[in-house]
């Protein structure tokens, strides 16, 4: 459950405008969102698309719960992307240094790449944040069905998104027993633990997933859910997904103009 989710079932929630803006708006518009990010040929497009991601987070009061810190996670694996394209991109050395009788050179075509890079996998990653923050999971699911996704891929992740916290609440369960029976003292007995505990849970994913099915074919299910028709969408709702179009292609226009 979503941070969202549980203030709104305490009463009080951040943003009930954001909140009550149809799933199927909010995916279309970060799938849009990713596309023009991916189509971005200057650095000031996807900065603009990040800002427009972190101001909804910040008016759900999910910033730091879902923004800064996945932010923060991604930064440090994507500052090697500009290491890596300078030394294969480029004709226009920046930096050349001499090591053990060789040369290697850093080219500035790399760099200006390796910095639009950055910029777009940290939009990326806002954008993403912003959809799992503003959309719970079974809406997510459902609004993905909504638009193509294949029904056995939308029933399997409804599936997965279910036992997926069973799952883990059996692993902490698990590795609470081990670490009561000092399973856990020094790093050879951890390792073992943990080898121990993966295949425990395997087990018990696999025997989980035999009731589940015993339970469904109990319940006549014969090998296709049918969702229930999603309602129409109101008003407020092709509104706000017109007014967020709208803001992305300005968004996109202002960044590649010259």
């Amino acid at each position: 459950m979503s941070e969202l989710d549980e203030l709104a079932e305490r009463g009080k929630p951040a943003s009930p405008w954001l909140l009550t803006v149809d799933a199927r708006v909010k995916i279309v518009l970060v799938a849009l969102g990713l596309l023009l990010n991916l189509l971005a040929a200057d650095v000031r497009v996807p900065l603009g698309l990040t800002a427009v991601a972190l101001a909804g987070l910040w008016s759900a009061n999910a910033a730091r719960r879902y923004g800064w810190r996945r932010l923060l996670v991604a930064l440090p694996v994507v500052l090697v992307l500009p290491l890596v394209e300078m030394l294969f991109r480029g004709g226009h050395p920046l930096l050349v240094l001499h090591f053990a009788g060789r040369s290697v050179v850093f080219y500035r075509e790399g760099l200006d790449y390796g910095i639009l890079l950055v910029t777009r996998v940290m939009a990326g990653v806002a954008l993403l944040a912003l959809l799992q923050a503003a959309v719970p999971g079974p809406e997510l699911l459902a609004g993905i069905g909504w638009l193509g996704v294949p029904a056995l891929l939308v029933e399997i992740a409804l599936l997965v998104w279910r036992y997926v916290f069973v799952l883990a609440e059996e692993t902490l369960r698990i590795r609470g027993a081990a670490r009561v029976r000092l399973g856990m003292a020094g790093w050879r007995l951890a390792l073992f633990s943990y080898s121990s505990l993966a295949g425990m849970i395997l087990w018990r994913a696999f025997d989980r997933a035999e009731s589940v099915h015993r339970a469904m074919r109990a319940r006549a299910y014969r090998g296709q859910v049918v969702p229930a028709a999603p309602p129409p969408l109101a008003r407020r709702d092709l509104l706000a997904g017109a007014g967020g179009i709208v803001l992305l292609l300005l968004v996109f226009s202002l960044g590649n103009w010259t």
